[in-house]
């Protein structure tokens, strides 16, 4: 099945509220598609490239399906512009100059289409 050319994109390579669905293997990477017929005409077609003489056994490590969160940055602080000397902040926090913020990670539900 050929992979039919839409006016709208329908992959891309970050997941958001509409590029929830996805396929993951190993020539590609992730690939994230807007709805699970679009994922599936992709599947059909790169499941194919996996047959020559003989299916190709990697063939089994393609996987697909659907994201609900993604690791997001929570308590984001920004580097303060009034460091002293020493690269010490008001309170007395250390900050390298390799960095422009500090922050933590945890799953978030998705985010909305176009706010990354």
């Amino acid at each position: 099945m050929a992979i039919q050319e839409t006016q709208h994109k329908d992959w891309q390579n970050y997941p958001d509220e509409e590029y929830k669905y996805f396929i993951y293997e190993r020539d590609n990477g992730m690939m994230f598609f807007n709805s699970m017929e679009i994922r599936e005409q992709w599947f059909q077609s790169i499941k194919e490239g996996y047959l020559d003489d003989g299916w190709d056994e990697e063939v089994e490590n393609i996987v697909a399906g659907e994201i609900t969160h993604t690791t997001q940055q929570i308590n984001r602080v920004d580097k303060p512009d009034n460091l002293d000397e020493d690269g010490l902040d008001e309170e007395g926090e250390y900050w390298n100059n390799d960095y422009d913020y500090i922050c933590g990670y945890a799953l978030k539900p998705l985010i909305k289409a176009g706010e990354r």
